[in-house]
Protein backbone atom coordinates (compact mmCIF):
# COMPACT_ATOMS: atom_id res chain seq x y z
CA UNK A 1 0.00 0.00 0.00
CA UNK A 2 1.29 3.45 -0.91
CA UNK A 3 1.77 6.01 1.81
CA UNK A 4 -0.85 8.72 2.02
CA UNK A 5 0.57 12.06 0.89
CA UNK A 6 -0.53 15.35 2.46
CA UNK A 7 0.80 18.58 0.96
CA UNK A 8 1.01 21.48 3.45
CA UNK A 9 0.30 25.06 2.38
CA UNK A 10 -0.33 28.49 3.83
CA UNK A 11 -2.99 31.09 2.99
CA UNK A 12 -2.65 34.72 4.07
CA UNK A 13 -5.42 37.10 5.05
CA UNK A 14 -3.86 40.53 4.59
CA UNK A 15 -6.25 42.81 6.43
CA UNK A 16 -6.45 46.57 6.83
CA UNK A 17 -9.44 48.52 8.16
CA UNK A 18 -11.78 45.55 7.69
CA UNK A 19 -10.68 44.88 4.11
CA UNK A 20 -8.73 41.98 2.59
CA UNK A 21 -6.13 42.16 -0.16
CA UNK A 22 -6.97 39.57 -2.84
CA UNK A 23 -6.04 38.71 -6.40
CA UNK A 24 -7.78 37.13 -9.37
CA UNK A 25 -6.16 33.94 -10.70
CA UNK A 26 -5.10 33.60 -14.35
CA UNK A 27 -2.98 31.21 -16.42
CA UNK A 28 -2.66 28.64 -13.61
CA UNK A 29 -4.93 25.89 -14.89
CA UNK A 30 -6.77 25.79 -11.56
CA UNK A 31 -9.78 28.01 -10.84
CA UNK A 32 -8.64 30.78 -13.16
CA UNK A 33 -10.94 33.79 -12.79
CA UNK A 34 -11.55 33.13 -9.09
CA UNK A 35 -10.43 35.35 -6.24
CA UNK A 36 -7.46 34.08 -4.30
CA UNK A 37 -5.54 35.23 -1.26
CA UNK A 38 -1.74 35.05 -1.22
CA UNK A 39 -0.87 31.40 -0.66
CA UNK A 40 1.71 28.74 -1.34
CA UNK A 41 3.27 25.45 -0.36
CA UNK A 42 5.34 25.00 2.77
CA UNK A 43 8.90 24.03 1.86
CA UNK A 44 10.53 21.05 3.57
CA UNK A 45 12.90 23.27 5.55
CA UNK A 46 10.32 25.64 7.05
CA UNK A 47 7.42 25.84 9.48
CA UNK A 48 3.99 27.14 8.45
CA UNK A 49 4.74 30.58 9.93
CA UNK A 50 8.09 30.75 8.16
CA UNK A 51 6.34 29.84 4.90
CA UNK A 52 3.81 32.61 5.52
CA UNK A 53 6.61 35.16 5.89
CA UNK A 54 8.24 33.93 2.66
CA UNK A 55 4.98 33.82 0.70
CA UNK A 56 4.06 37.35 1.81
CA UNK A 57 7.29 38.60 0.25
CA UNK A 58 7.10 36.42 -2.87
CA UNK A 59 3.42 36.90 -3.71
CA UNK A 60 2.67 40.48 -2.66
CA UNK A 61 6.06 42.07 -1.96
CA UNK A 62 5.65 42.78 1.75
CA UNK A 63 8.18 42.23 4.52
CA UNK A 64 6.63 40.83 7.68
CA UNK A 65 7.98 38.89 10.63
CA UNK A 66 6.66 35.81 12.39
CA UNK A 67 5.41 38.19 15.12
CA UNK A 68 3.10 39.88 12.55
CA UNK A 69 1.31 36.61 11.80
CA UNK A 70 -1.71 35.27 13.70
CA UNK A 71 -3.06 31.75 13.17
CA UNK A 72 -6.83 31.84 12.44
CA UNK A 73 -7.84 28.58 10.74
CA UNK A 74 -6.71 25.19 9.45
CA UNK A 75 -8.43 23.27 6.69
CA UNK A 76 -8.02 19.69 5.52
CA UNK A 77 -8.64 19.35 1.78
CA UNK A 78 -9.53 15.84 0.62
CA UNK A 79 -8.53 15.08 -2.97
CA UNK A 80 -11.29 13.51 -5.07
CA UNK A 81 -9.07 10.53 -5.87
CA UNK A 82 -7.88 10.12 -2.27
CA UNK A 83 -4.28 11.09 -2.90
CA UNK A 84 -2.31 14.28 -2.53
CA UNK A 85 -4.63 15.72 0.08
CA UNK A 86 -3.69 19.18 1.36
CA UNK A 87 -3.65 20.96 4.67
CA UNK A 88 -3.99 24.74 4.53
CA UNK A 89 -2.88 26.89 7.45
CA UNK A 90 -4.64 30.27 7.40
CA UNK A 91 -2.84 33.22 8.96
CA UNK A 92 -3.93 36.82 9.34
CA UNK A 93 -1.56 39.75 8.89
CA UNK A 94 -3.38 42.80 10.19
CA UNK A 95 -1.30 45.87 9.39
CA UNK A 96 -2.20 49.01 7.50
CA UNK A 97 1.35 50.29 7.01
CA UNK A 98 2.08 47.72 4.29
CA UNK A 99 1.62 48.31 0.57
CA UNK A 100 1.05 44.94 -1.09
CA UNK A 101 1.44 44.69 -4.86
CA UNK A 102 0.92 42.10 -7.57
CA UNK A 103 4.34 40.46 -7.89
CA UNK A 104 3.00 37.68 -10.13
CA UNK A 105 1.06 39.36 -12.96
CA UNK A 106 1.53 36.20 -15.08
CA UNK A 107 -0.61 34.30 -12.50
CA UNK A 108 -2.80 37.13 -11.22
CA UNK A 109 -4.81 39.41 -13.51
CA UNK A 110 -5.72 41.96 -10.84
CA UNK A 111 -5.38 42.74 -7.15
CA UNK A 112 -7.80 44.68 -5.01
CA UNK A 113 -9.04 45.33 -1.48
CA UNK A 114 -12.48 43.92 -0.67
CA UNK A 115 -14.53 44.16 2.53
CA UNK A 116 -13.75 41.17 4.76
CA UNK A 117 -16.13 38.22 4.43
CA UNK A 118 -17.65 39.48 1.17
CA UNK A 119 -17.55 37.88 -2.29
CA UNK A 120 -16.94 34.48 -0.65
CA UNK A 121 -18.59 32.70 -3.59
CA UNK A 122 -16.03 34.31 -5.96
CA UNK A 123 -13.05 32.70 -4.20
CA UNK A 124 -11.35 29.46 -5.15
CA UNK A 125 -13.88 26.97 -3.68
CA UNK A 126 -11.75 25.60 -0.84
CA UNK A 127 -10.81 29.13 0.26
CA UNK A 128 -14.42 30.28 0.12
CA UNK A 129 -15.44 27.41 2.39
CA UNK A 130 -12.58 28.08 4.82
CA UNK A 131 -13.48 31.77 4.98
CA UNK A 132 -17.14 30.92 5.59
CA UNK A 133 -16.10 28.60 8.43
CA UNK A 134 -13.86 31.34 9.85
CA UNK A 135 -16.76 33.81 9.63
CA UNK A 136 -18.79 31.31 11.69
CA UNK A 137 -16.08 31.19 14.36
CA UNK A 138 -14.64 27.82 13.36
CA UNK A 139 -10.88 27.29 13.52
CA UNK A 140 -11.08 23.98 11.63
CA UNK A 141 -12.85 22.90 8.46
CA UNK A 142 -12.75 20.18 5.83
CA UNK A 143 -13.17 20.55 2.08
CA UNK A 144 -13.94 17.64 -0.23
CA UNK A 145 -12.79 18.25 -3.77
CA UNK A 146 -15.21 17.16 -6.47
CA UNK A 147 -14.04 15.12 -9.46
Amino acid sequence: MDKHIIIPAVCLLLECDGKWFVGRRQNTGYCDGCLNMPAGHIDSNETPREAAVREAKEEVGIDVSIDDITFVHIQYNRNAEGRHDRTHYYFKIERCDLEPVNTEPHKCSEVKWIPAFTELDAFVPFMGEALTALKNGQQYSEFYEEK
